[in-house]
């Protein structure tokens, strides 16, 4: 069985632009405006790096060893 994600489909070029796209709109003053409106306080924040780090931490073990 094969699936089949977006990241597979959409060129590089196109991840690109949104991602250009996105900041412009989180950068303007009426997306601001909004967020305000709205109560929402937090910035969006990359997961990426959190998810490598447990990626990493995992591969070890933290107990004491047995000689």
């Amino acid at each position: 069985m094969s699936t089949t994600s977006v990241m597979d489909t959409i060129s590089i070029e196109r991840l690109h632009s949104i991602e250009r796209e996105r900041e412009e709109i989180v950068g303007s003053i009426e997306f601001q405006k909004w967020m305000k409106e709205l109560g929402v306080s937090r910035m969006w924040i990359d997961p990426s790096g959190s998810i490598r780090a447990g990626e990493m931490n995992s591969q070890y073990t933290y107990s004491p060893k047995t000689i």
